[in-house]
């Protein structure tokens, strides 16, 4: 309650009070920070629900986050530009190293890598790029073991892992163990940092991958479910130590950063000194994002199969938010 005096007038007012138009704003600012808090608002009262809880508004509260913090979106519609990025931020500056190819799938066009081809995007003079603090997804598919050019027993889907010290994304599996992680490296010391699935890779079997990163932490979803979690405040932690025979940084741990990109590799780990852990198989709807993704979006995009672009997000929210009650 809000009560409004004077010497001779005094008004009540309740939020229900508050015209639609303006809650509804309101909460838009709300949601843009953090969905899952949202939706927990979502609860108090039969209004905010009607208000939140619907379609119009989590499909346009979907459409203005992805405006804003959707880096990079790879499709693979246009045979003649296959590394075109929707999202333009780049202005198609990429090159296409053996012979990817369009494809099709059950999402429709799709990118189909033989285990010698990469498309590379350079991304070390675009400032949003220069971050610590992004996601990851795809939809991926392999059909195949052992590429005969791959050096190691390695395959990765997409990779910004240049020497010496651009080691920034390496998403992919080790043939050994056949789970999907990824990689982060922090420090000119090379301290890295492995998060591993718990999904064995089968052959011609479509996943849906997210992987999550930040200075302290990395995540890593397989088919919309939390798999793994590593936490990256401590340097006794980390999976692997290389050294380089340099002068490592005196600063504390906390205060060492992850290393940033120089290349962005569609298909294989890194261009420098040359592509090497070829993808084989193929890969399709790619996202980068300047932002974690909410558990509940997640998994709604994994369950819709669909592309971004064709997602009915608000739909499938509100369907699991009725699940809840």
């Amino acid at each position: 309650m809000i009560s409004a005096m004077n010497s001779s007038i005094s008004t009540t007012y309740c939020i229900g009070d508050i015209p639609v138009e303006i809650l509804t704003t309101i909460l838009f600012q709300l949601a843009d920070e953090n969905l899952h808090d949202l939706l927990v608002i979502s609860r108090t009262c039969r209004l905010w629900r009607s208000i939140i809880v619907n379609n119009l508004f989590l499909n346009k509260r979907f459409n203005i986050f992805k405006k804003k913090y959707l880096l990079g979106h790879w499709t693979f519609e246009d045979t003649d530009k296959l590394g075109h990025d929707s999202c333009d931020y780049t202005k198609d500056q990429f090159s296409l190293i053996g012979n990817p190819i369009q494809s099709h799938c059950f999402l429709g066009s799709c990118l189909h890598l033989d285990g010698n081809s990469v498309i590379t995007v350079p991304v070390n003079e675009f400032s949003r790029y220069q971050t610590d603090c992004f996601a990851v997804s795809c939809w991926f598919l392999v059909t195949g073991w052992s590429p005969l050019h791959n050096t190691m027993p390695f395959q990765t889907v997409i990779g910004a892992w240049e020497h010496p010290d651009q080691h920034w994304l390496h998403l992919g599996f080790s043939e050994t163990t056949r789970f999907i992680q990824n990689q982060v490296m922090i420090s000119a010391e090379h301290i890295q940092f492995d998060c591993n699935s718990t999904t064995p890779i089968e052959l011609n079997t479509w996943y849906h991958v997210v992987t999550q990163v930040s200075r302290k932490k990395q995540e890593i979803y397989v088919n919309g479910h939390l798999q793994k979690t590593v936490l990256m405040t401590s340097k006794a932690s980390a999976t692997e130590i290389w050294t380089s025979g340099r002068t490592y940084p005196n600063a504390p741990w906390s205060k060492q950063e992850m290393q940033r990109p120089e290349t962005l590799c569609i298909g294989a780990k890194c261009l420098r000194p040359f592509p090497h852990n070829f993808w084989l198989g193929e890969l399709a709807d790619l996202c980068i994002w300047t932002r974690w993704l909410e558990p509940i979006e997640i998994m709604a995009i994994y369950e819709s199969k669909a592309k971004l672009d064709n997602i009915n997000i608000g739909q499938l929210i509100v369907d699991k938010m009725a699940k809840l009650r």
